[in-house]
C-alpha cells in the first residue's frame, strides 16, 4: 500500500530498504559512526553488496552530524540523543 502511494504521489522519491518494492532503493550499511564494509558494491541488496549482482541497489549509511554521538544542530546547544 505504501509503494503504491509512493510510486503515485512521490516517483522519485529514494526508499530505505525498498529493494524490489520501488525503483529506487537504499540499502543499510556499515553503523552509525560511518564505518561500511570494504569493498562495497552499489549492486547486491545486503551487506558490502555483491559484485555479481543485477540488482542495482547502493548503500546507505546513517552517522551524526557531530562528535560524541550527537545528532542533532540547535543553535545555542548540540544535545546528545542519549542525554
Amino acid at each position: 500500500m505504501i509503494a503504491a502511494m509512493l510510486v503515485e504521489l512521490q516517483p522519485h522519491s529514494i526508499e530505505f530498504g525498498g529493494y524490489d518494492l520501488t525503483a529506487n532503493s537504499v540499502r543499510w550499511v556499515g553503523d552509525e559512526l560511518g564505518h561500511a564494509p570494504d569493498p562495497n558494491w552499489s549492486t547486491g541488496t545486503s551487506g558490502g553488496g555483491d559484485p555479481d549482482s543485477p540488482a542495482f541497489c547502493p548503500a546507505e549509511c546513517d552517522t551524526t552530524l557531530q562528535i560524541f554521538d550527537r545528532w542533532f544542530w540547535v543553535r545555542t546547544k548540540i544535545d546528545a540523543m542519549r542525554d
